[in-house]
């Protein structure tokens, strides 16, 4: 799930289960924002490689956050007042691994290494391979 596919579908029980958010409506987009952006765990493989902090300038959504109370893996997250906490996070949909990450929504964010990491760590993950 990439920046608008987390909010798509906000009645849908199911897309709000594959994205571990259960309230996804009322959601306020901020563009233009740059973001401190930092590891939660270092030790997942879609985090291998990165710096523990690091900017990115993207659209951030004011929503609830992605909680481990409700099966999230967190990954990363930022401090930012007009973002959700957290920005990219794991979970298990029936036998399935699931990626979260609500950054991605241009090229701004598309053009940073980081995120491109991110990206491609995940395709990795997600495919079984790491």
């Amino acid at each position: 799930m990439l920046h608008h596919a987390l909010v798509a579908f906000p009645e849908w029980p199911l897309w709000t289960e594959l994205v571990g958010i259960p309230n996804r409506t009322g959601i306020t987009p901020h563009f233009n924002q740059t973001l401190a952006v930092e590891v939660a765990d270092p030790d997942h493989p879609i985090t291998r490689g990165l710096p523990a902090r690091w900017t990115l300038q993207d659209e951030t959504y004011g929503m609830e956050a992605a909680e481990p109370s409700r099966g999230n893996h967190l990954l990363l997250t930022t401090p930012h007042e007009q973002s959700m906490r957290t920005l990219a996070w794991t979970r298990t949909f029936r036998d399935s691994r699931v990626f979260c990450y609500q950054s991605g929504h241009d090229d701004q964010a598309f053009d940073n290494p980081h995120f491109r990491r991110v990206i491609g760590n995940a395709l990795r993950w997600l495919a079984s391979r790491e």
